[in-house]
Order: structure tokens, then sequence, then C-alpha cells
């Protein structure tokens, strides 16, 4: 009983401190400014506690309409062109959690949810060809790996090169520091809605997640024509698509990513803490 109850204890201030950092997300996320549901069995937002503790924080499934969109329709886009200033300007991609590097954690749920993956990277980029991925380059520069700070020039940058290399009508779009992935994020996305969208993006009930969206290759050429301006947010752009928004708050845990070595403790000590045996009666 006492292992169980420090077990429970420790679950909840990871949580607690997840939630936290997630809610500093520099995505370019946006807030929401009308007021949500909120999913009370699973999390109470607003105190930043959990109801039961047994149900956080790996989402595997959450209900959603049929979709006329297959999986063979879409191609998965894994960014990992990022800065990672506050990880000391490493490569997240290759930062390691419980014995992995986080690109494995995120390929491991992306891939069994789409046709094939391409990684969008500016540095690294031999190293994640020999996972057996096509890769390409985020930024058109005279040598394939050049780490300087005009190299970084966001995710617009990223999308684009990638959008321009599939051939298949639609893309997912995650970052590469998402290792929490939900399992069926692809599904939730292709929810149509009453219309065809070019662009669905989801609303976890604090705010709309452009790099966690269903992208159609259309949209390259005002994509280009933004970049091209010199715009760097990726928001702005979207909100100009008239995207399709789902809300989905109980997706919130897994859009939780690494910006920091202290979520990457808290997402690592929360995976362990889920593997341990419970001994309790």
């Amino acid at each position: 009983m006492g292992s169980f109850v420090f077990i429970t204890f420790v679950l909840q201030n990871i949580t607690n401190a997840i939630i936290a950092s997630f809610h500093k997300n520099t995505y370019c996320s946006v807030k929401i400014p009308h007021k949500l549901n909120r999913v009370t069995h699973k999390f109470s937002l607003q105190r930043h506690s959990i109801s039961h503790i047994r149900q956080i924080p790996i989402v595997k499934s959450t209900t959603t309409r049929q979709t006329d969109i297959k999986k063979e329709d879409i191609t998965g886009i894994i960014l990992a062109g990022g800065a990672g200033s506050r990880m000391g300007g490493v490569d997240k991609g290759w930062v390691i959690l419980n014995d992995l590097p986080l690109v494995s954690h995120t390929l491991a749920r992306l891939r069994p949810q789409v046709n094939s993956v391409v990684i969008s990277a500016n540095r690294e980029l031999e190293r994640y060809r020999s996972l057996g991925i096509n890769v390409v380059k985020d930024l058109s520069t005279a040598n394939d790996d050049i780490n300087t700070p005009n190299n970084f020039q966001g995710p617009v940058a990223g999308i684009l090169a990638a959008l321009k290399s599939i051939s298949t009508p639609y893309a997912v779009i995650v970052p590469v520091d998402a290792p929490l992935l939900a399992e069926n994020l692809v599904q939730v996305l292709c929810y149509r809605g009453n219309k065809p969208a070019t662009l669905s993006l989801i609303d976890d009930g604090e705010r709309t997640h452009p790099l966690f969206g269903l992208y159609h290759r259309s949209l390259i050429e005002s994509l280009e024509c933004y970049y091209q301006e010199g715009n760097r947010r990726l928001m702005r752009w979207c909100m100009q698509q008239s995207p399709l928004i789902i809300k989905k708050p109980e997706l919130l845990p897994s859009f939780a990513n690494i910006n920091d070595p202290d979520s990457l403790k808290n997402v690592e000590l929360l995976l362990k803490a889920k593997s341990m045996p419970d001994n309790t009666l």
C-alpha cells in the first residue's frame, strides 16, 4: 500500500510539471479566446491536477467520425530543423529519452498511422538517413550540414520543403520532440466535418496547434509566397487558410514536447513510473 501511495504521488507531481512546461510551448500556438468544457474525468486543467492517475498521460485512442481520406494518401512529416536553443543548441531529435533518441519515439508512434515518413532537417542529415527514412533539407544552403543561426528559419521553411518532396495529397506534420504522440492522431486529423478542408488543426482546450496538423499539398503555393515575403510565423499563415479546427481536449497530454532539460527529465520519470509493476492488493 505504501508503494502505491508513493508511485501515485510521483506520477501526480511529474504530470503537473509536464503540463506546466507544456503551457510554455513556443511552437507558435495560440490560445483560444472562448471557453470549452474540460475533460474532468482525465484532467482538471484549471488546477493542473489529475482526477484519475491511471488514465494519464499517453493517449492511444479517442473517438472520431469516419473519413474518406485513406492511410495511403498521407505522408508523415517529422520536423527536426529546430535550433534547440533551450537544450544547449543540440539537435533535439538525438536527445536520449529512456535509452532511445526522441526521433525514434516519435517515429514509432507516427509510422503506423501513415503511408510513409519524411524527416525535415538541416543538420545531422546522414544520421537521420541511417534510420531508413527520406530526409529533406529545410533550407537551400551550399552545404548539407551547416550549424549556423541563419539555418534555423523555423517550421514554415521545414514544412514547405517537405510538402514539395512528397507525392501523396496529404501530409501530417509533427515535431521531432513529441514522444507522447497520440497513436490515433492521424485518424483524428482526418475528420472532415461538414466540408473538405485543406488544413486541419487540433484545439486541445487550451490552444490550437499548427505543428500537429493535416496539410494538403495544394497549400504549397500559398505557403511559399508567405515564406518568400519574409514571414516566419506559422500560426498566422494557418489562420489565413480558414482551417478546420477539431476540438479534442482529451489529447492535451499527447502534445507535450521536450523544450528543455527539465521537461526531458519529467517525461523520462513519467514513462519509467508508468512501466513500474503495480504490487498493490
